[in-house]
C-alpha cells in the first residue's frame, strides 16, 4: 500500500454523494464517541473524560445531522471563525438549530438546563483538561441523564429512518 503525503491544505470540491458520505461518516464517528462514554461510564472510568466523550460525540452528531441536511449550508458554519461566527463547540446553537431544521419543539426546561450546564463544562474545555474544577467539583454531581436518554433517542430515530 503507498504512502500519502500532503505537502498543503488541499482545496476539494466534493460531489453530492461525496458530500453525503463525508456527513455520514462524520455522523458514525460522534455515535461512537457516545458509544464510548457509555462504555466508560458503565466501567467505572473518569466521569470528567466520559462527559467529555458525550459531548463531543453529541457535538459531531448534531453537526452531522446539519450537513446531511444540507451541507453546502452548514459546512462553513462547522467552526468558529475569528469573527466569532459559526458552531464551534457550542452544544446550545447546535441543538437549537438542529431542532429549528428538522421541526422539532424546543428542549423541555430540564433537559435545556441539563444541556446549558454541560455546554458550559464543555465549551470551555473543562471536561477535557486539568483545571482547578477536577478537585472542586465531583464528576458525579454533573446531571447527564436527560441530555444521554435525548441523544439515544435521536440516534435511534436517525438510524431508523435511514435505514
Amino acid at each position: 500500500m503507498g504512502t500519502i503525503i500532503l505537502k498543503a491544505p488541499m482545496k476539494l470540491k466534493p460531489t453530492t454523494h461525496a458530500k453525503s458520505q463525508i456527513a455520514q461518516n462524520f455522523y458514525l464517528k460522534g455515535k461512537n464517541f457516545i458509544i464510548a462514554a457509555i462504555l466508560l461510564r458503565q466501567y467505572r472510568g473518569n466521569e470528567y473524560i466520559v462527559l467529555h466523550l458525550l459531548c463531543q460525540g453529541i457535538e459531531i452528531v448534531l453537526k452531522a445531522l446539519l450537513l446531511l441536511k444540507n451541507f453546502d449550508a452548514y459546512n462553513p458554519r462547522m467552526k468558529r471563525n475569528k469573527n466569532n461566527c459559526g458552531f464551534g463547540h457550542d452544544l446550545e446553537s447546535l441543538s437549537t438549530e438542529v431542532l429549528s431544521q428538522f421541526g422539532l419543539k424546543p428542549l423541555r426546561p430540564a433537559l435545556a438546563t441539563e444541556l446549558n450546564k454541560l455546554n458550559i463544562l464543555y465549551s470551555n474545555h473543562l471536561l477535557r483538561y486539568y483545571s482547578p474544577y477536577d478537585v472542586l467539583v465531583d464528576p458525579s454531581t454533573i446531571q447527564s441523564d436527560l441530555v444521554l436518554m435525548r441523544i439515544r433517542a435521536a440516534i435511534r430515530l436517525t438510524d431508523a429512518i435511514n435505514r
